[in-house]
């Protein structure tokens, strides 16, 4: 009898697993999105409610990073690390997500620049040796990409592809 009472614990077990891991999935499927991006523009904002500005706050093309010096631009020159520098976050998050560290949840739709996004929960984890914050993450359904990233404290849009253009620097 006590050998069926500890399978009955671990199917259950394994079924919690597995619900955490299907409530991430959206998530996972866009941070493996986000990661093969080569062209990004990352708006920062105090609350999601606030529009981003006219310009972003970085922006990364290939192995090239901008960054804003006040009015203006800063090119840097960030060779393999331009990507790596920007996805860490994501990498640690997904290592969170699929150490079973973390769990999402669907928190619901909205819209984003007049298209429907969907939005997600994260809570718990660690990074690093930090506690990692928890935060809300928009999907665009239609790319399958991460639009908006926020915890308490702030957030970040992001933007892809063509929209992203190279900022204008001064000599």
């Amino acid at each position: 009898m006590h050998l069926i009472a500890r399978l009955a614990c671990l199917v259950a077990l394994l079924g919690t697993v597995a619900a955490v891991q299907a409530n991430c999935k959206p998530l996972l499927d866009a941070i493996d999105k986000l990661a093969q991006q080569s062209r990004f523009a990352a708006y920062e904002v105090d609350r999601p409610e606030q529009p981003p500005a006219a310009e972003p706050d970085t922006v990364i093309i290939g192995k090239v990073g901008y960054v804003r010096s006040g009015k203006d631009w800063e090119r840097v020159d960030m060779g393999a690390i331009a990507s790596d520098h920007m996805n860490q976050h994501w990498k640690d998050l997904r290592k969170e997500i699929t150490s079973n560290n973390v769990a999402c949840s669907a928190a619901g739709t909205g819209s984003h620049r007049g298209a429907t996004i969907h939005k997600f929960r994260y809570d718990g984890g660690t990074q690093g040796s930090a506690q990692l914050e928890s935060g809300t993450v928009w999907i665009d359904p239609r790319s399958g990409l991460i639009v908006y990233e926020g915890t308490a404290r702030g957030g970040v849009y992001l933007v892809f592809g063509d929209a992203v253009k190279e900022p204008a620097v001064r000599k």
